[in-house]
This record gives C-alpha cells, sequence and structure tokens, in this order.
C-alpha cells in the first residue's frame, strides 16, 4: 500500500510549487503602467489609460519546485 507514497508526495509537492509560482510577487506602477510579477517569474502589464493587457512570460523553470523549497525554508528562517 506504500509502494507510491513517494511518488505521491513528488506529485504534492510539484502542485503546491505550482500554486506558489502563480502568486504575485510584487506590484509597480510607472507612467501609467501596471507590472504585476509574479512567483514563476511571468509579468503581465496594464496599461491604466486604456486597459491594454500583455503578458511576459518567463521560460518555464528548470526547478520551480526548487525555488518553492527554497522559498518555504527562507520564509521559516527569515
Amino acid at each position: 500500500m506504500t509502494e507510491y507514497t513517494d511518488r505521491v508526495e513528488n506529485r504534492r509537492l510539484e502542485l503546491a510549487a505550482d500554486t506558489w509560482g502563480k502568486g504575485i510577487k510584487h506590484l509597480h506602477y510607472n507612467n501609467g503602467i501596471e507590472e504585476v510579477k509574479f512567483q514563476n517569474g511571468d509579468i503581465q502589464y496594464t496599461d491604466i489609460a486604456n486597459e491594454e493587457v500583455w503578458w511576459e512570460y518567463a521560460e518555464e523553470p528548470k526547478s520551480l519546485v526548487d525555488k518553492y523549497l527554497r522559498w518555504k525554508t527562507d520564509r521559516r528562517h527569515g
């Protein structure tokens, strides 16, 4: 019954990292442009004047799980 415990735990970690990666890292406003940067590196830009939205996608990180675990560890010790 416990033969898949490692696989389940790895999948659980991947899902947690994916959810974390969609979280907002910071907001920035400059010259009528709103910049929303996400934990996974994606950036959403919005022109406030005409509500035009465009995205800059980060390359798929080699290890979003590693970034998530590093962030989680830093939160505990920070």
